[in-house]
C-alpha cells in the first residue's frame, strides 16, 4: 500500500506534516529533529522507574514517523513513534494481517532502528518496548516535546537524501535557528535596504511630493510675507 503523500527532495515541509493513513486507518505524520532533545535513558531490561533524564544533542537531522494511537496512558503519547522497519513489514496478529507494509518510496527517508538508538531509544525488543520514545516518560515537558509538532519548524530533504532544517522559503538553517548563509537572513536583507517593491517606490514618490508641496507652500508664504512687509515699510514719497 502507499500513503496519500510522499516526502520528496528539495520540498519544504512543516514539522508534523501528515502523509496519510496506514491500512489500519491510523494517521501517519512526520516529525523532524536536529537540535537538542530531552530523553530518558533506561538500561536494557531495567524498570522504567529507573529512567534517567538527560538532554541529547543530535549529530544530524532525523525524520521519524508517528502513528496515532488512542492509548490514554499518562506516561505515553497518543502519537506513537516508530522506526522505518515498523512500516517496512506487515503487522501480524498471529496469522492475520492487521496492517500491510507501506511502499518503500513512502518510508525511504524515515529513521531506521539504528537511528532511533542515536536519537534516544535505548530499550531493546526483548523488553517489548523497542518502539517507545524515551521523551514520553514521566516528564510533562518531555512528553510535550515528543507529542506536539513545533510551530515554525521546517525541513527539507536535500540532494544527498539528508533531512536538513530550513525556513518556510527553503533557506537553510543551523540547528540553533540561525542562517547557514547569513545573506539569507530577512533581517539582514531588510537592514540593507534592498530593491524597493512597486508599493514602496510609489509611497516614496508620494512622500516626496508631499514634502515638495510643503516646502513650496512654506516658501510661497514666506515670499508673500516678505513682499507685504517691504511694502508696508516702504517710505512714502512726499509731494512734488
Amino acid at each position: 500500500m502507499s500513503l496519500e503523500k510522499q516526502l520528496v527532495r528539495n520540498t519544504v515541509y512543516p514539522d508534523g506534516y501528515v502523509l496519510g493513513a496506514g491500512s489500519d486507518g491510523r494517521l501517519i505524520r512526520v516529525r523532524f529533529f536536529d537540535a537538542k532533545i530531552t530523553v530518558f535513558d533506561i538500561a536494557t531490561g531495567a524498570a522504567e522507574s529507573t529512567a534517567v533524564k538527560t538532554v541529547k544533542t543530535l549529530s544530524k537531522g532525523y525524520i521519524i514517523a508517528q502513528t496515532y494511537h488512542v492509548i490514554n496512558l499518562p506516561t505515553r503519547s497518543d502519537w506513537a513513534p516508530h522506526p522505518k522497519e515498523w512500516y517496512a513489514a506487515a503487522q501480524m496478529n498471529g496469522t492475520a494481517v492487521e496492517r500491510t507494509a507501506l511502499d518503500s518510496a513512502d518510508i525511504q527517508y524515515f529513521a531506521t532502528r539504528a537511528d532511533f538508538k542515536e536519537i534516544g531509544w535505548t530499550k531493546d525488543g526483548a523488553s517489548g518496548t523497542a518502539n517507545d520514545d524515551p521523551r514520553h516518560f514521566y516528564d510533562s515537558e518531555s512528553k510535550k516535546e515528543g507529542e506536539n509538532p513545533v510551530s515554525g519548524l521546517y525541513f527539507l530533504i536535500n540532494d544527498e537524501g539528508k533531512a536538513v532544517r530550513c525556513d518556510k522559503d527553503g533557506k537553510l538553517l543551523k540547528s540553533d535557528g540561525t542562517y547557514i548563509n547569513s545573506d539569507d537572513d530577512p533581517k539582514k536583507i531588510a537592514g540593507a535596504g534592498g530593491d524597493d517593491t512597486p508599493a514602496t517606490l510609489k509611497q516614496k514618490v508620494v512622500d516626496f511630493f508631499k514634502k515638495s508641496w510643503g516646502y513650496f507652500a512654506v516658501g510661497t508664504a514666506a515670499t508673500v510675507a516678505y513682499i507685504l512687509y517691504r511694502k508696508s515699510n516702504k517710505p512714502s514719497k512726499k509731494g512734488k
